[in-house]
């Protein structure tokens, strides 16, 4: 990956990710660099070298672990997100599966994924059993899915669409991290004028040229996590 790539690709640490997520950190970093005394190939592929001593994660990434969160909250095992991930790499010839504009259904037994971008018979691929199924009998992952770019990845994602609907992420703004979506303005950058000025929305806005409710809602974004 060249310089200016990583610059488009978006790096979070992992207490980032598990934050944006709603994962634990041990979680996060078990997907992406395995488990003690397991021999298993890590879940998430990372795109970065590592920095220094630090692991860092790409928004590819992190659309990954906001997928594989979904698929641990229904139960799906470590392990059995392992070989779905891994049988989803060779269907589509992809390393990031669970980044793609890809529709992940379930059944509560297995995790399904549309096959080759194409619905038209209503058929979904099984990652376990390797077979199909049809479309109808299946519940989506995702309330909000993240929106996807030409190149097929995801490329902007709303984290709190419901609390606070105008933050977004996009790989290509301040190196992925929050931004609002009128001004572009990091929400870390307004929420902490905020509180280096005692809470006082009006002179912020008018330092940022922005709207208070702008500001206010970057505030409310942080107190979430």
């Amino acid at each position: 990956m060249t310089q200016l790539q990583y610059l488009d690709a978006g790096i979070y640490t992992f207490p980032e990710v598990a934050g944006l997520v709603g994962a634990t950190q041990p979680q996060v970093r078990g997907w992406a660099t395995g488990y003690p005394g397991s021999k298993s190939e890590p879940i998430i592929r990372g795109e970065f070298k590592r920095l220094s001593w630090r692991i860092t994660l790409s928004f590819k990434n992190l659309i990954e672990a906001l997928f594989i969160k979904c698929f641990a909250d229904e139960g799906f095992s470590v392990q059995a997100i392992r070989a779905m991930a891994e049988e989803a790499r060779r269907v589509y010839e992809d390393p990031h599966p669970f980044a793609r504009d890809i529709l992940f259904r379930t059944d509560g037994k297995a995790i399904f994924a549309q096959v080759f971008n194409d619905v038209a018979n209503n058929e979904l691929y099984n990652l376990r059993n390797h077979n199909f199924a049809f479309e109808d009998i299946m519940e989506p992952f995702l309330k909000q899915p993240p929106e996807y770019g030409p190149d097929g990845y995801a490329h902007i994602w709303y984290p709190r669409k419901e609390d606070a609907p105008h933050v977004l992420l996009n790989p290509a703004y301040a190196f992925g991290k929050p931004v609002m979506e009128e001004s572009g303005i990091p929400v870390r950058t307004l929420s902490d004028a905020v509180r280096a000025e005692d809470g006082d929305f009006r002179k912020v806005a008018r330092w940022y040229e922005t709207s208070e409710d702008e500001v206010k809602e970057a505030l409310r974004f942080e107190q979430l996590h």
